[in-house]
């Protein structure tokens, strides 16, 4: 199972940072509206978006800690604006402009609410972000649970607030039209709509900040992942070496980088969909099964972090993650999705099998643990 999550993050990761970089892109063309003409000039720019990012990030964790408030500040300025604009300028008839039969509760409703979960869930991915720097916190067994949950309530929040200040000033009609202004840069529409130009443009400088924030925590939370496998015997030695005088895993966040930048050249609702199924079916419904196990074949070990009302929260979540993963089936093409996903798993077990099978780990010998191939 360790072996799989950090394959399948290989399948995921690495597109959620794409998704970032292809976003930034989407804004770049509301201010030189003549790259909507030249798509491959635009994947090409989110890609060199992702290298950008790669060299960045290839210095010490102390000078990235200091870049990386720049950067927090100026999301924050970012929503903040946006909030503040959309709860005194909103028109509330807009605002609950529902489709007819919005709410009624049938077939089409769980599916569509299932694939709006989807997206949605989307917006969360940097919740747990923390969990991969777990070696580098003070106070892990406080500092990470505080920061997971905190993290979840001010996503809600902020996710509720910017989505609500959006549609009460541009109709959700025009954001789901594929290629219109509000597809793209819903942002700079909002703005263009209530002050003009010059506020367009402003809040767009402003999104191409925070997109940039974005991948930079996504590469660097995620370049810890194959190092930190790799140290555990879960993963390719070679990618657990930390740069000779910067004390950083090169190796893993070159890895991670040259990935994002191939995944940059895919379609963005393909790399959102793809990515969320594959984190879905390994990592969310997988660490609840293990967490299953855990308890019951070490029910000896030290709990550091603690579940209230166990087992119900995962049963819940389970049931949850299995209803999300299964709703792109209704939908033209959606079954592809969830192929994507397990053949992610069948790559990682086929290549797990092979590598031990090399080294007469388990499954092939008595070997309780089994080691990555050097």
């Amino acid at each position: 199972m360790a072996w799989l999550f950090v394959w399948q993050f290989l399948f995921s990761g690495t597109l959620e940072i794409a998704s970032a970089s292809i976003g930034m892109v989407q804004y770049v063309s509301f201010l030189w509206k003549a790259l909507l003409g030249h798509p491959w000039v635009l994947k090409f720019m989110a890609a060199g978006i992702s290298a950008l990012v790669m060299f960045a990030l290839y210095r010490k964790i102390h000078d990235v800690a200091r870049l990386m408030m720049v950067l927090w500040i100026a999301t924050l300025v970012t929503t903040g604006w946006i909030i503040v604009t959309g709860l005194t300028k909103m028109n509330l008839g807009l605002a609950l402009d529902f489709p007819p039969h919005a709410f009624s509760l049938n077939l089409a409703f769980l599916t569509g609410l299932g694939n709006g979960t989807v997206l949605v869930m989307y917006n969360y991915l940097g919740y747990y972000q923390v969990c991969y720097l777990g070696g580098e916190v003070k106070n892990p067994e406080r500092t990470i649970p505080y920061t997971v949950v905190l993290s979840i309530l001010a996503v809600s929040a902020i996710d509720f607030l910017v989505s609500f200040s959006f549609v009460s000033v541009v109709p959700w009609k025009e954001m789901v039209k594929q290629g219109s202004p509000a597809y793209n840069a819903v942002a700079s529409v909002f703005m263009a709509r209530i002050y003009g130009q010059w506020a367009a443009v402003a809040i767009t400088v402003l999104i191409l900040i925070t997109s940039f924030a974005c991948v930079f925590a996504l590469m660097l939370g995620y370049s810890r992942i194959p190092y930190a496998a790799a140290l555990d015997g879960v993963f390719f030695r070679w990618f657990g070496i930390l740069h000779p005088t910067g004390e950083f895993p090169n190796r893993s966040l070159v890895l991670v980088g040259v990935l994002a930048i191939i995944a940059s050249f895919f379609e963005l609702a393909q790399i959102i969909t793809a990515l969320i199924l594959a984190r879905l079916l390994i990592q969310f419904v997988g660490q609840i099964i293990g967490l299953f196990v855990f308890r019951r074949r070490r029910s000896d070990a030290e709990r550091v972090f603690k579940m209230w009302l166990y087992p119900v929260p995962a049963v819940v979540a389970l049931i949850g993650w299995l209803y999300v993963f299964w709703s792109p089936v209704a939908k033209p093409g959606g079954w592809l999705y969830i192929l994507y996903a397990f053949a992610t798993v069948a790559g990682g077990l086929v290549v797990f099998l092979l590598l031990a099978w090399r080294r007469r780990d388990w499954p092939f010998s008595e070997t309780a643990i089994p080691c990555a191939e050097e």
